[in-house]
């Protein structure tokens, strides 16, 4: 079984996305809305990571302002983590200028601005990892 964690501030995308995720067979789908959830769930799954990382880049801090740099950190996390180095990252964003675009390439292998093209990120997901069952996206 293969286990995703999704890094969505946009309640409204990540529950779009969870749902066409477990339609399509992947059930463990673990869902953070900041950095500092994110990070917690890096820690909960410490000896068994996941298998696939969706990330927005911009997400919002406790108080609600939005920080720009936070889904590159967690990238950066990943990165620099033995256990999770290999781990194949997915980026989303719909601020990202020139520059941002950029280092997002240095982490993720598939990048999408919003408005997301859903069933395209749906078609990443499967080429990073088997697909397990059918199924449209919504």
């Amino acid at each position: 079984m293969f286990r995703i964690i999704l890094v969505e501030d946009d309640k409204a995308i990540a529950l779009l996305l969870e749902i066409n995720l477990r339609k399509r067979g992947y059930t463990e789908v673990e869902v953070a809305s900041t950095l500092e959830e994110a990070k917690g769930l890096f820690e909960k799954f410490g000896s068994n990571p996941f298998h696939l990382a969706i990330v927005d880049m911009t997400l919002r801090k406790g108080d609600g302002e939005l920080d720009p740099e936070a889904g590159i950190i967690f990238c950066g996390l990943l990165r620099s983590n033995e256990r999770t180095q290999h781990i194949p990252i997915i980026t989303t964003s719909a601020y990202a200028d020139n520059e941002q675009e950029l280092r997002l390439r240095q982490y993720s292998l598939y990048h999408f601005s919003k408005p997301l093209n859903i069933r395209g990120l749906l078609e990443a997901v499967v080429a990073l990892l088997p697909l397990t069952t059918g199924g449209e996206a919504e």
